[in-house]
């Protein structure tokens, strides 16, 4: 470690070009710090977390439920397939799977 370096890291720079640290300005985090526990600001963010959390499940529920609607139907047309050379075989299980999955 040279002398450059160390002066990187007294000035709150990283070690690493081009990447600063990211350090709060002493102004900063004493009001946060204040602000931190009115209780009005932390049943605001506690609000928005909530918020959050349900959006963030809708997105899941979204995304499992199409790689549901996805999957399930071609684990059944592939397990046709391997079984049987059969192509009406096939067609007739993905048409009954997309009736019995709906």
């Amino acid at each position: 470690m040279d002398e450059r370096d160390t002066q990187e890291r007294e000035d709150g720079r990283s070690a690493v070009a081009g990447h600063d640290a990211a350090l709060p300005a002493s102004g900063e985090d004493e009001q946060s710090d204040a602000s931190a526990h009115d209780p009005q600001a932390v049943k605001q963010r506690l609000f928005a977390e909530r918020i959050r959390i349900e959006q963030l499940g809708r997105v899941r529920q979204l995304v499992f439920g199409s790689l549901d609607g996805l999957l399930v139907p071609l684990g059944v047309v592939s397990a046709v397939a391997g079984g049987t050379r059969n192509t009406q075989a096939i067609i007739v299980a993905g048409i009954a799977e997309a009736f019995a999955g709906a």
